[in-house]
């Protein structure tokens, strides 16, 4: 197709400000992300987390899921789903 292919890009360099300084910094405010961040926090860090959407949870809250799982099993004998899950329901 005679297009050359590039194995880098040269970018000038820039002044860029720093708006945290953190020990942890989660990219993605999903589910999982929050978790990460909760646990990383709790073990001392300085946490921040940069989500692109205007809220956390990920596909949970973004993606009209609107039906949380219950905690137990069909027949509610056995718990099934605990730790920050539970702590946050």
């Amino acid at each position: 197709m005679g297009c050359d292919v590039l194995e880098y890009i040269v970018e000038p360099a820039k002044q860029i400000k720093v708006c945290a300084d953190v020990d942890v910094c989660v990219i993605g405010g999903s589910c999982t992300g929050v978790f990460a961040a909760i646990r990383a926090a709790r073990l001392g860090a300085k946490v921040a987390i940069v989500e692109k959407q205007n809220c956390f949870g990920g596909v949970a809250t973004n993606g009209l899921v609107n039906i949380w799982h219950s905690l137990y099993d069909i027949g509610n004998k056995n718990q099934i789903i605990a730790g920050l899950t539970e702590e946050m329901i």
